[in-house]
């Protein structure tokens, strides 16, 4: 996920997993986050997370990892 400045979601990139998690991509997007970047810099964070839903209403739980943990976007 690219985090821009003010803590919102630019672009999510789906890399593995079930596709039917593909189509929660937008839900993703459309989230804030608390980012640690200035709001007048063209300064952006690249943050790896994994999305796990389970069966009937139990829901889902969206975990981030920290920023030292990525490197690769693949």
């Amino acid at each position: 996920m690219l985090l821009a400045p003010g803590g919102w979601v630019e672009e999510v990139k789906f890399i593995s997993g079930d596709e039917h998690i593909r189509s929660l991509s937008k839900e993703v997007a459309s989230l804030k986050f608390k980012a640690p970047l200035p709001d007048d810099a063209p300064v952006k964070l690249v943050r790896r997370a994994v999305l796990v839903c389970t069966g009937g209403n139990f829901g889902c739980d969206f975990t981030l990892f920290t920023v030292d943990s990525v490197h690769s976007t693949e």
